[in-house]
């Protein structure tokens, strides 16, 4: 598993599930992930991911 404070990717035999800490700001938890994507693009070739949030709620902005 790769992981930062707020995200983390781990992989699983149908890909990799990523998992963003649903109590975390929107704005840190895409920092966060764009440092563990820049770190693991090798691991992440070609892969399927899903991504769970919790009952994290993002807005139309942060959707797109």
């Amino acid at each position: 598993m790769t992981r930062t404070e707020h995200v983390a990717l781990k992989g699983t035999r149908e890909g990799l599930v990523l998992y963003l800490d649903p109590a975390a700001d929107f704005r840190l938890l895409m920092n966060e992930l764009e440092n563990l994507l820049k770190n693991s693009d090798q691991f992440l070739q070609g892969a399927n991911v899903r991504c769970y949030a919790g009952k994290k709620e993002f807005s139309e902005d942060e959707q797109a």
